[in-house]
């Protein structure tokens, strides 16, 4: 199942990060990528759009990939 992900905080004091619905302490600021060395895309968090195949159904590597996913539950058939 896909999902949102939890906020995250910083605990300043020891270094540390953690992640919950609201900071443990007013005092611990949000975790951002301001905070972070990692870099994060807008491809890493949404996925890259596509278009549709003239008889506007979805292309079939993009339905052969979704099936390849381990978080996705179908599975490809063969067409007529």
């Amino acid at each position: 199942m896909l999902s949102s992900w939890t906020p995250g905080y910083i605990f300043e004091k020891e270094n540390k990060r953690y992640y919950k619905p609201k900071p443990l302490h007013r005092s611990h600021p949000p975790y951002t990528n301001l905070a972070s060395e990692t870099v994060l895309y807008v491809s890493d968090v949404i996925g890259l759009p596509f278009q549709l195949d003239a008889e506007l159904r979805i292309p079939v590597p993009v339905i052969r990939a979704a099936a390849a996913h381990p978080d996705v539950d179908f599975e490809v058939l063969a067409g007529p």
